[in-house]
């Protein structure tokens, strides 16, 4: 009789630890990518990331308005293609606003990052001719 009590802990037991797995969150799906629209950008950096993360744009100039929601805390954005700097904003501490210029980009894969805290990254897709 106890052995079968014993069977029935077990089963239960191994059928709780399988539901508990099926209840997993779903990976996240990757972020969709935002269109800088008639060469105007927002990005925002908030809790040390960069908003948005993934960009895409046609080639022509973008004005990017740089918003550091992060008060008290310094970033800075920068633009790369590859490791060479394209553009860089000032650092600003936080809450403050500050303008970044680029000049028309060719077709290609660029990252932003901020240079105070480098794990603070977006990417940008220039398509189209």
């Amino acid at each position: 009789m106890h052995r079968g009590r014993w069977l029935a802990i077990a089963a239960v037991s191994a059928l709780a630890a399988a539901c508990a797995g099926s209840t997993a969150e779903p990976a996240a799906a990757p972020a969709q990518p935002v269109v800088a629209e008639a060469g105007h950008l927002t990005m925002t950096a908030r809790n040390v990331a960069l908003t948005p993360a993934v960009i895409t744009s046609v080639p022509q100039d973008l004005t990017i308005e740089y918003d550091n929601q992060d008060g008290g805390i310094p970033h800075d954005l920068v633009l790369y293609a590859g490791d060479v700097k394209l553009a860089a904003s000032a650092i600003i501490t936080g809450p403050a606003t500050t303008t970044l210029t680029v000049a028309k980009l060719v077709p290609g894969a660029y990252r932003f990052t901020c240079t105070v805290h480098p794990n603070m990254t977006a990417s940008l897709t220039v398509e189209g001719g």
